[in-house]
């Protein structure tokens, strides 16, 4: 089976994200962490290139060596919603392997976790995103698509709310590419406005689509199959329950507080040095000694590990701690009957030190929250940044509900 769409994503929550959306289409949906991972045919299959965090030598590399999956129909490229990562280096590249008669059509906005985009800048529940809190956290460059995208040479251009709303919004697409946009930059404040965006663009030949998890529900829903997704039974194994938090975000932080104050529920917080210190350091032993004799406390069905919100955090070495915060859990992984995952740089190396290269998409639990399966693993996943105070103890009461396989 050919896959309907491809999707390359910067990071593993954002590809869980896009692949739901399919799910939620009617189609078989996939996550591969390892683009040659053995998995079922799925006619939506999202690779993570896990590049957010890389050097742009190394970003530029993965998305050249994924060539091959540019012969697919639609190919879509999932940015950050927050422009974080190698955002214009990673267009640019898409459209190299997609070929001469290729153009990005670039709308990172997701309005159901409110992030929109208006005169090509994207903004957070309103607020403009160089003044919030993820971008101090690890945002770079400019906030302006076109000023992004124009430094990389793509020769932008941009679609106003006024274009996306009107009635001739196809023709200006197509004119816009006519004159040599190789990248058209569109407004979007609504699920409405993605939706006209994909009526209009999908006709057209050579279009890739880019942008974060809220563009791919209306072209999912376009590309459907026709027919509603299949109910499937989920099941877990026993052991408690994982909550790793990798994000140095306030909404993650948040979530963990009121997470712990659940009495089954165990909290661990790790130094930032340790997970910088990495195995070798002095550290590293005690952390992962606590986090075993966690596992079998007695009323205690839940483990949450997380960064010490007490500790001095250096934001640029957030893509450090998140990954050695994974590898310190994911080493432990097989005592555990389900996963929670918060951050998506914490999710892959979690995931990846323990043998996981792909995830079946099974269900949203919110928006961006994304419930799926490896064997008889359930695998919760979630950008830092998303949710509700409240998120992660929903999920969590969603895998103690869960039947043992």
């Amino acid at each position: 089976m050919a896959p309907r769409i491809v999707i390359l994503a910067d990071d593993l929550s954002g590809a869980a994200d896009c692949a739901m959306a399919c799910r939620r289409a009617g189609m078989e949906a996939q996550v591969r962490l390892d683009p040659e991972a053995p998995g079922a045919p799925a006619e939506a299959l999202a690779l993570d290139l896990d590049s957010r965090a890389l050097s742009p030598e190394e970003a530029l590399t993965r998305t050249l060596d994924a060539w091959g999956w540019a012969r697919e129909d639609a190919l879509y490229r999932k940015i950050d919603s927050t422009l974080r990562g190698h955002v214009a280096l990673e267009i640019a590249a898409t459209l190299q392997i997609a070929g001469p008669e290729a153009f990005a059509l670039v709308c990172p906005a997701y309005p159901a976790t409110g992030r929109t985009v208006k005169d090509g800048a994207v903004f957070v529940h309103g607020q403009p995103l160089g003044e919030t809190e993820i971008w101090r956290l690890g945002g770079q460059g400019s906030t302006d698509l076109k000023n992004l995208l124009g430094e990389a040479g793509l020769q932008p251009a941009a679609l106003g709310l006024d274009e996306v709303r009107g009635p001739h919004l196809a023709a200006r697409i197509e004119a816009l590419r006519e004159d040599g946009a190789a990248a058209i930059v569109c407004d979007a404040e609504t699920e409405g406005d993605l939706k006209a965006l994909v009526a209009a663009a999908l006709p057209l030949p050579g279009v890739i689509w880019v942008g974060s998890g809220g563009l791919t529900i209306p072209l999912a829903q376009a590309l459907s199959p026709g027919r509603a997704a299949e109910g499937e039974a989920l099941t877990r194994r026993a052991g408690p329950t994982l909550v790793a938090v990798g994000s140095a975000s306030s909404v993650s932080r948040e979530q963990l507080a009121v997470l712990a104050g659940d009495p089954r529920v165990v909290s661990l917080m790790v130094s930032p040095q340790v997970l910088l210190d990495g195995p070798e350091g002095p550290g590293w032993r005690p952390a992962s000694r606590a986090l075993v004799a966690a596992v079998g406390k007695p009323g205690r069905d839940t483990v949450a590990i997380a960064i010490d919100p007490a500790a001095p955090i250096d934001p640029g070495a957030g893509a450090a701690l998140a990954a050695g915060l994974g590898a310190l859990a994911g080493r432990q992984l097989g005592r555990f009957g389900a996963l929670v995952a918060t951050g998506g740089e914490t999710a892959r190396a979690l995931l990846a030190q323990a043998g996981v290269r792909c995830l079946d998409i099974r269900r949203e639990l919110e928006p961006g929250i994304v419930l799926s399966q490896s064997g008889v693993l359930p695998v919760v996943t979630k950008a830092g940044a998303f949710g509700e105070a409240d998120s992660l103890a929903r999920a969590v009461e969603v895998l103690r509900a869960l039947p043992l396989a």
